[in-house]
């Protein structure tokens, strides 16, 4: 049996460095899609548990390493759609990048049953485990730079960097941490690996600027001078040897929620960010002065781009969608539509026992419909519109929109959504905005949920 479907955006896609390629973690599958048609044209299968991350062989362009839950790795010759090799690394794989120039890959498992996590190196060209674990308060986030040549660990309050290929030296216990009073929630590197920016909770972002001296010194041991100036002992194990002169940092705002991924321009001219403002947010380095492409459809929760046209970036969408942007014009070139999530509020109420599909002969889960004799399928993606999705050549068709979209704070979304999804799985029946208006502006519930029959 072939099954269909799937989230396409969950984990951080590939875009190949000659720009042809998109692959993405799909299940326990890689999905391979062209970036120029935005065609399915393959599917990587092998691992026996769920794809957790996909990056380029920096040596081979037609070469990716794989990483997934079933603690394996593997690396894939795209052409081919055949393993090269694998290596058993015994414990599940949450997150890797790897390193060229030194071969070795760095993953991010969890420990003591998901309650704490750590990071492992491995030298693939002997498939050994390298000394010494990073302690994590969970499975992080791993961010590689472009060229190789540093790593970072996105841990709540803290962003661990060090040099790839020497976890600590001097004497420390952990990489050097540029610790924040807010959570991290993303990371990115420039190319000429000088600055490292980091996306926090609060929709702001920190730009460290200069960062390798400060590793310097932490990996060689702080001087009298620079623990006399240091303002933070980035070392979280209480040791007693001298703090460092932590790198400048500038801080930029504009998003109003968690942002949701940073990635900096090929060239490094520029960084972008996104979030669940649905806003791919361009800053010019180093004036900060800023630049947006609105309205693109739904919240991003991932940004990459290749050296193959610095212009163009790929960004990922937590409704499953994946769209190439060409800042160059400030258009969308392409759209890739998996099959959308169902609405949180439809899931939750379907649980509950609510809602019924539209043939009271069918099986269907509440508010999803087989389109009778086809293989088309009809499925409501958020308040406002349904999405039409060919199960047979796993395939997006159309989105259609039933109604006018309002634009609303989160909270209010959340609300709408659920009356909706309860009025229209159970009912049949049409929310006014009128009734909308009133139950937000002193109205009651019960009065909200007056109904005009269809």
């Amino acid at each position: 049996m072939s099954l269909h479907g799937g989230l396409i955006t969950k984990r951080p896609l590939c875009y190949t460095t000659d720009g042809r390629l998109l692959l993405t973690p799909c299940g326990n599958a890689i999905r391979v899609y062209s970036a120029r048609s935005g065609d399915h044209i393959a599917t990587l299968r092998g691992h026996e548990a769920e794809v957790t991350a996909v990056v380029q062989d920096p040596g081979n362009d037609k070469v990716v390493l794989s990483s997934s839950l079933d603690g394996t790795l593997r690396r894939w010759d795209i052409q081919e759609g055949t393993v090269l090799k694998a290596w058993n690394i015994g414990e599940p794989v949450e997150c890797m990048v790897y390193s060229g120039p030194t071969g070795i890959a760095y993953m991010a498992i969890p420990h003591r049953g998901g309650q704490s996590g750590r990071v492992v190196s491995y030298l693939l060209s002997t498939g050994e485990e390298q000394p010494g674990r990073l302690k994590t308060s969970r499975s992080v986030q791993l961010v590689i730079s472009p060229l190789g040549h540093h790593v970072a660990a996105v841990d709540r309050n803290s962003l661990f960097v060090w040099a790839a290929g020497s976890w600590t030296a001097a004497g420390r216990s952990k990489p050097l941490n540029l610790v924040h009073t807010k959570p991290y929630t993303c990371a990115a590197f420039n190319p000429s690996e000088s600055i490292i920016a980091a996306g926090d909770a609060t929709g702001r972002i920190l730009i460290w600027h200069n960062f390798p001296t400060a590793l310097q010194e932490w990996a060689t041991g702080a001087t009298a001078a620079a623990a006399a100036a240091g303002v933070l002992s980035p070392d979280g194990s209480g040791s007693a040897l001298p703090s460092v002169r932590l790198p400048a940092c500038t801080t930029v705002h504009w998003h109003a929620h968690a942002v949701g991924a940073v990635c900096f321009s090929a060239e490094g001219s520029f960084l972008m960010s996104g979030g669940q403002e649905g806003v791919l947010v361009q800053w010019s380095v180093p004036n900060n002065k800023r630049t947006y492409l609105p309205r693109l459809g739904g919240p991003l929760r991932g940004i990459t781009t290749t050296t193959a046209d610095p212009a163009k970036f790929v960004v990922s969408h937590t409704d499953n969608t994946v769209r190439l942007i060409n800042m160059a014009t400030t258009s969308v070139e392409l759209s890739i539509h998996g099959l959308r999530p169902r609405p949180a509020a439809a899931a939750a109420l379907a649980a509950a026992g609510y809602g019924s599909a539209a043939s009271s002969s069918s099986s269907s889960p509440a508010g999803i419909v087989l389109q009778p004799g086809s293989s088309t399928l009809v499925l409501p993606v958020d308040p406002v519109s349904l999405q039409f999705f060919d199960v047979n050549r796993d395939r997006h068709i159309a989105r259609l929109q039933v109604r006018r979209e309002m634009i609303v704070p989160n909270i209010l979304q959340r609300l709408m959504a659920e009356i909706d999804t309860l009025l229209g799985c159970r009912y049949g029946s049409i929310l006014y905005q009128s009734s909308l208006t009133n139950l937000l502006f002193g109205g009651s519930f019960e009065f909200c949920l007056e109904m005009v029959e269809c």
